[in-house]
């Protein structure tokens, strides 16, 4: 495969660090839950311990069914008294339609904010003009600062320090277009690599209904609370934490191949004809490498060889350690 791909990442991340960028994160939304209810409408809801959430601290989290699989992952950000879901725009309305089936007497209302409401992402720490100086970078993920008129989150990961901006629109273009005017803008293909270098999973319309928690290691990221109490398919997921044994797990591998597989894309095996994983996201490296993640059959993973598509197709190179990797092309796949 030419020069180790986490070589490349690592030497391309560390050129990173003092050269920040920008991401306009247009293909994620945002759902705004909001009421003197919506920490407990949201806490019987999701995987997360919601109670954990305060004005000065966020968390990744997911929504199951009553069989415990994963419907959508998302941010839960807290600001202007409300919490706010950040999933990609493409699952906002579905996502909401369902959520609004359990409000019920809740003194909560629901909305999609994607249209008022808008999101910035910065790889590394930007240098703001000095009459911005209320900005303040958190420097454990989750952690939320505030300013006027929006807040910002650190993101977990691994090299290069992200940040989540959430504030009204008119706020979040003035810092874009005239605080950090000449700030380089990275491509949403770079954000999601580095989501995928973190593990951060995301769910998308493909792949809404497929994984249990645990298969995509939720509990890492402070997403899967066993102690919380009850949420739809809580029992299907404790059941399987004390009782079972976890067969699937999520991954990260690169391929060499020019196409970039779309989310849902079946992996296979020399040693069965049953489909043993599927992709979950995927993004360029390069012209010829892909980097992939994927849940995988783990016994599989371990006995042989795993190909895309089929046996006949690209072999997944698994590898261990990931840094992110600021990539300048244009097309991913995580929705």
């Amino acid at each position: 495969m030419g020069m180790n791909s986490s070589v490349m990442i690592q030497m391309t991340a560390e050129s990173l660090l003092n050269s920040p960028k920008k991401c306009a994160l247009v293909e994620l939304g945002l759902i705004e839950v909001r009421g003197e209810e919506a920490s407990k409408f949201l806490q019987n809801l999701v995987t997360s311990d919601v109670r954990l959430i305060h004005p000065g601290q966020g968390q990744f989290s997911s929504w199951c069914d009553a069989k415990g699989r994963i419907q959508a992952t998302f941010w839960l950000i807290p600001f202007d008294d409300a919490l706010y879901l950040i999933l990609p725009r493409t699952m906002v309305l579905g996502v909401l339609s369902r959520l609004r089936m359990f409000v019920l007497r809740s003194r909560v209302t629901l909305r999609d904010a994607s249209g008022d409401m808008k999101l910035l992402g910065f790889i590394g720490r930007p240098e703001f003009p000095s009459e911005a100086n209320s900005f303040v970078f958190p420097e454990i993920p989750c952690m939320v600062s505030s300013f006027s008129g929006g807040a910002l989150m650190a993101l977990p990961g691994s090299g290069v320090p992200r940040f989540l901006v959430l504030g009204p629109a008119d706020q979040i273009d003035r810092i874009s277009e005239k605080l950090l005017e000449a700030l380089p803008q990275a491509s949403s293909c770079t954000w999601s690599l580095f989501d995928i270098a973190a593990g951060i999973p995301t769910i998308g319309e493909a792949t809404a209904g497929d994984f249990i928690p645990q298969m995509l290691d939720l509990e890492s990221l402070g997403a899967l609370s066993f102690t919380k109490g009850c949420y739809p398919g809580q029992e299907v997921v404790a059941r399987l934490q004390y009782r079972g044994q976890l067969k699937r797990k999520l991954y990260r591998a690169v391929i060499e191949t020019p196409e970039i597989p779309a989310p849902g894309t079946p992996l296979a095996s020399p040693l069965t004809e049953e489909s043993v994983g599927q992709v979950l996201a995927s993004v360029r490296l390069d012209d010829s490498l892909i980097l992939v993640q994927a849940v995988v059959v783990i016994e599989r993973k371990d006995s042989a060889d795993i190909y895309l598509g089929s046996a006949s197709g690209p072999v997944l190179y698994f590898e261990p350690d990931w840094l992110p990797f600021d990539n300048s092309k244009e097309t991913s796949h995580v929705h």
